[in-house]
């Protein structure tokens, strides 16, 4: 899920904590439903 990451790292980049955790959970989320 290559644009997942890219999506992550962005957020991640701007720094912002409250996009970063939504991101994460996503993330976690895709993990758990794939």
């Amino acid at each position: 899920m290559p644009t997942v990451v890219q999506c992550f790292l962005r957020t991640a980049t701007l720094g912002s904590i409250d996009e970063l955790v939504d991101s994460a959970v996503l993330l976690a989320s895709a993990a758990y439903l794939e």
